[in-house]
């Protein structure tokens, strides 16, 4: 243990040296953790050549993106799974392109439990952006929260079905003990 600390020793310059009963100033956690910044125009997310785009270092070429059309159809789920256990590292460092990834994958999960939600209601054949708004205003869509997000991730909606399948299971047969 270091009980004196001189700035000027060059043997120390790789280690930090911090006294004891002094306080450490730490950086702000967004100062720390900063995104990068995007300088120029906006690019709609909606873009099927997102990916190309803003990840060059990735693609240099600009080819064999996330939605590029292949002869043998690819789902968006195998393509990450591609992507991440790749032999390339440079997928898995990039936390940018990962964050991407996730990104698209809750947006994904979002869309397909917006349009459960709307076939559960029914009648959404002829469903027009007027009749949409008044079943906002009367609760009609907003009823039942859980439908849409019981496909996100992450979300308390979407344990809410395997934790009550646990307590149905408990509820009928006991508590789990192990078997002697």
């Amino acid at each position: 243990m270091l009980t004196q600390r001189n700035p000027e020793d060059e043997y120390y310059d790789q280690y930090t040296i911090q006294a004891l009963e002094g306080s450490r100033q730490n950086d702000t956690c967004t100062n720390l953790y900063q995104m990068l910044k995007v300088q120029g125009d906006p690019i709609d997310f909606r873009c099927t050549d997102l990916d190309l785009r803003c990840f060059p270092d990735l693609y240099p070429y600009g080819s064999n993106g996330q939605y590029v059309t292949r002869q043998v159809p690819l789902m968006p789920s195998e393509f990450v799974k591609n992507k991440v256990l790749s032999k390339h590292e440079r997928y898995r460092l990039n936390i940018q392109y990962i964050f991407h990834l996730f990104h698209e994958a809750n947006i994904r999960a979002l869309k397909a439990g917006i349009f459960h939600k709307l076939n559960i209601i029914g009648n959404t054949g002829n469903l027009s952006a007027f009749k949409c708004l008044e079943m906002l205003k009367t609760m009609q869509l907003e009823s039942n929260m859980v439908t849409i997000f019981s496909r996100l991730r992450k979300s308390a909606q979407f344990w809410s079905k395997p934790r009550t399948d646990i307590l149905t299971v408990i509820t009928w047969y006991g508590p789990v003990v192990p078997s002697s």
